[in-house]
């Protein structure tokens, strides 16, 4: 079994509470580092932390911005994970999970970046980051004890690129789709030594929108700033900032290459109002365009980015977008 296939296992697992299949996925020496839970150690007491025992109607996971490398003799997983629980009430219940009032669904939304170490087809470590909490968090802190996030501040992450990494021989088109995820992971953790070699020493990003003050100069609804800005400037609205995507398209053209994306935001607009009929249809809000040209390896030279507002409807326990 590959490490991806493991991990994806995990998640599955992991959302449905199935305590059996999580068992043989895990080391029995298993150690995780967790911003909701802290550190814990060993199997059992793992198995113990993670589990979700309460009767939800709707449980799912999407997974995005999947990167897979070796490092010395293990293999390592980096990944973007939103976890959903939605259970379904004639009326509100404050001690409960989740409500339902007319209809519509109180979710328990959170995710952010996942790193897991396989040896030998088991997990020997897992990391996570908490960047996104949306719903009710506070039977998540009153019933689990899970410490989430304060928006004014900036948590340490735990979640980070290795500078030393080596990778299977893939096409050029899954090498520059996984340039992108590690470009966007650099974003997000702020590594801007290593973000240097993701980008040109000239590239400009640019936005439709003019709300970040201070980053540049505006045109019209448009600004233009170093492509820098996106590492080295710190949003007090975004400390643990996330850029959770699906490609769109690929074209390649020699030594240059356009990518089209979209970002996942799950606690922004789109998913205020959780009906039973639209719980598994994630929202995306931002439409970006990198372009790339190739050095030694792919990279970016621009990027833009506008607003949409737009859902895909799934039904899979674990998506990967």
């Amino acid at each position: 079994m590959t490490a991806v296939s493991l991990v994806k296992k995990f998640f599955d697992s992991y959302i449905m509470n199935e305590s059996d299949l999580l068992d043989d996925l895990l080391d029995t020496e298993i150690t995780i580092d967790y911003s909701t839970l802290g550190s814990i150690s060993g199997k059992e007491e793992v198995k113990k932390a993670l589990a979700l025992n309460e009767d939800f109607t709707y449980r799912y996971n999407i997974l995005s911005n999947l990167i897979d490398y070796k490092k010395e003799d293990t293999s390592v997983v980096i990944c973007n994970v939103f976890h959903f629980l939605i259970k379904e009430y004639s009326s509100y219940n404050v001690a409960s999970a989740t409500s339902s009032v007319n209809g519509q669904v109180f979710p328990l939304v959170y995710g952010g970046k996942y790193k897991f170490i396989v040896e030998n087809d088991k997990i020997k470590a897992v990391s996570f980051d908490l960047e996104a909490q949306m719903g009710n968090t506070y039977w998540a802190k009153k019933n689990w004890q899970w410490h989430l996030y304060d928006e004014t501040k900036h948590d340490p992450r735990k979640v980070l690129l290795d500078e030393i990494r080596t990778y299977e021989k893939t096409d050029e088109q899954q090498n520059i789709i996984r340039r992108i995820y590690e470009f966007m992971l650099l974003v997000d953790t702020r590594q801007s030594d290593l973000f240097k070699q993701y980008v040109t020493e000239d590239g400009i990003y640019s936005y439709r929108d003019a709300t970040r003050q201070g980053m540049g100069i505006s045109e019209d609804t448009r600004t233009r700033v170093s492509i820098m800005n996106l590492v080295n400037h710190i949003d007090d609205r975004e400390y643990q900032s996330h850029h959770s995507c699906r490609i769109i398209d690929v074209k390649v053209d020699g030594d240059e290459a356009e990518v089209t994306l979209e970002m996942f935001e799950p606690t922004k607009l789109g998913y205020k109002h959780l009906f039973s009929n639209n719980v598994y249809q994630p929202y995306y809000n931002e439409q970006w365009k990198l372009k790339l040209v190739k050095k030694e390896d792919w990279i970016v030279s621009s990027a833009d980015h506008k607003a949409v507002s737009k859902f895909q409807k799934v039904s899979y326990k674990t998506l990967c977008i």
